[in-house]
């Protein structure tokens, strides 16, 4: 079941399966994650196809150098920085305050979902705040690799590789590279892959910001810090790690689950025991604070159901130190998008439990549908619910 705890002075299996009346919703939630040796093996093989592609389409070896800033000698001064904001989001919805965003050229920044989308609308200039300050370098060049944005400069035959190359000869100090999940292009999805995997992007000399939907492993390797919204507030902070099988030998997650095995008011060790003795996994999300080192966020307990093409969700538990900072929403939108990523031959369908009513609005504003509710033994009602998975990743790739 993958519910949410009300105390800690109830069995492990009560404590997982209840959800306080007057908890926050972001406090613990259910979040959607599809197995990682299954989803590792997909990813690899549309790596592999990707990087194959791209190559015979004239991957660029080394992106150019930079053209130079006046008064910039250093690369962690500020070229472009967002104080005291208001910002309005492409969905419609504003955001209360933005502070404390910064990008020098030395940064590796993903821009997350919609609260991060607007602040990439602003680097652009595409938009301008409502109120507050924000600093761009008069002189700041910033180009955007995007299916859209590319569209224009592939003429009949040429690839987006090819737009890429012709675009990158305008020397910016930023490049923005957009995930474009939303418009399901297939042969952008490949291209946006391999350019995470090449060298030409760890080497390059100026500021990357890449916008994502969600985070993902891939960018763990890429981006230091985040723009991602909370409550209403967009702010910078350290990348989230994910390690999407954390029993797994050599995972490097022993100091993250000894954490997670050593938290007192849930017993997290029940559900640890459940996925080995089931074979299921274990997924956990941690942050590096400002001591450097690596902290807890959440810990996911979830199974692939084969024959179904189903993702079925046990439990998620999020730390008390960060319910109410918009960790569940995170997870949440970071598992839906990791789903698409599986073909549908895979990952047809998301399922989980609602032990409580009152989280079934919540869920429905992520996309889930309630489907049936059922009695459980100790009287408390758990409402099915379930999301189809829209894949992008075509079943007969190879």
């Amino acid at each position: 079941l993958a519910q949410a705890s009300r105390g800690s002075n109830r069995s492990p299996r009560l404590c997982a399966t209840h959800l306080g009346k007057h908890s926050s919703l972001d406090a613990v939630v259910i979040a959607a994650m599809h197995a990682s040796q299954e989803g590792t093996r997909a990813a690899d093989a549309a790596t592999m196809k990707a990087s194959s592609h791209v190559e015979g389409r004239g991957l660029v070896a080394q992106w150019p150098t930079p053209q130079p800033l006046e008064g910039v000698k250093s690369k962690k001064r500020p070229i472009f920085e967002i104080k005291d904001a208001e910002l309005s989001c492409t969905n419609g919805s504003r955001l209360k305050k933005a502070s404390g965003l910064q990008l020098c050229l030395g940064s590796r920044v993903a821009a997350i979902g919609e609260a991060g989308f607007a602040a990439v609308a602003l680097l652009l200039g595409e938009t301008s705040p409502c109120s507050g300050h924000l600093y761009r370098h008069e002189s700041l060049r910033v180009v955007r690799l995007g299916p859209q944005d590319l569209a224009a400069c592939c003429s009949v035959g040429n690839s987006y590789m090819d737009a890429i190359e012709l675009v990158l000869q305008k020397r910016p100090q930023v490049v923005v590279l957009d995930e474009a999940l939303a418009q399901g292009d297939r042969e952008w999805a490949e291209t946006f892959r391999a350019i995470l995997l090449s060298e030409a992007l760890v080497s390059f000399g100026g500021a990357l910001v890449v916008a994502v939907a969600d985070e993902t492993h891939a960018l763990a390797s890429v981006c230091i810090e985040s723009w991602v919204g909370s409550g209403g507030c967009l702010q910078q902070e350290p990348y989230m790690e994910v390690i999407e099988n954390a029993l797994e030998a050599g995972a490097g997650a022993e100091g993250l689950m000894s954490e997670a095995l050593a938290i007192t008011y849930c017993h997290l060790s029940y559900w640890v025991d459940i996925a080995k003795a089931k074979g299921q996994k274990v997924t956990l999300f941690s942050s590096v604070g400002p001591d450097g080192q690596r902290y807890l966020r959440g810990f996911l307990c979830h199974h692939l159901i084969e024959s179904q093409a189903e993702l079925h969700i046990r439990f998620v538990f999020v730390p008390k130190q960060y319910r109410g900072s918009g960790m569940g929403a995170r997870v949440v939108r970071w598992a839906i998008s990791t789903a698409k990523r599986m073909p549908q031959s895979e990952c047809r369908l998301i399922t989980l439990k609602a032990a409580d009513e009152s989280l079934v609005p919540w869920y429905e504003k992520l996309g889930f549908i309630e489907m049936a509710s059922r009695q459980t033994d100790d009287e408390d009602e758990e409402v099915w619910m379930e999301l189809k998975s829209n894949s992008i990743i075509p079943d007969d790739e190879e």
